[in-house]
């Protein structure tokens, strides 16, 4: 978990000092969702005022990083379609116990509540603004995807749901 961390914070801060010259502004958003339960995100608006590069830390029992490219499909730039690449979701690790008959057997439904990996890979978005994609308010996002578990490398298919407030 700490490496993912330090990771986000690389990342984020690269992309924030490599894009303030580039742009006129980098809008900042924080959220929570399911499977992650915080998101801390930055944003590069592009200058067509319709379209963003993001980056995003997500935090959860596991957590991640991603980044990707959104571009607003409706005329009042209210919802948006994307790509993304990295933290997908997060979801059930496979088993925990490897003997059945051991007292691991009677604590694994409880175990596996918080036994999660972040899903890596590929995906789309879509996005819907309640003000409209780059101005400050509320933003509804569904990812879904196919990539790999970080611990088991199990190719997969995952998603997740945030909800988050763009400042």
């Amino acid at each position: 978990m700490f490496s993912s961390l330090i990771k986000a914070t690389f990342g984020i801060s690269a992309m924030l000092i490599s894009t303030t010259s580039v742009a006129n502004s980098v809008d900042f958003s924080v959220g929570t969702g399911y499977p992650f339960f915080g998101q801390i995100e930055l944003s590069l608006p592009q200058a067509d005022s319709n379209s963003r590069w993001y980056g995003n830390y997500l935090l959860g029992l596991d957590d991640g990083f991603s980044v990707g490219y959104e571009k607003a499909i409706s005329e009042n730039n209210k919802h948006a379609l994307g790509v993304v690449l990295g933290a997908l979701g997060a979801r059930d690790a496979g088993p925990v116990c490897k003997e059945e008959g051991t007292v691991c057997d009677i604590f694994e439904p409880l175990i596996d509540l918080f036994d999660s990996e972040t899903t890596n890979g590929i995906g789309v978005s879509y996005s819907y603004y309640f003000t409209s994609i780059n101005q400050p308010g509320w933003r509804l996002k569904l990812v879904a995807g196919y990539g790999e578990s970080d611990g088991y490398n199990a190719e997969r298919a995952d998603g997740s749901l945030i909800v988050s407030y763009q400042f």
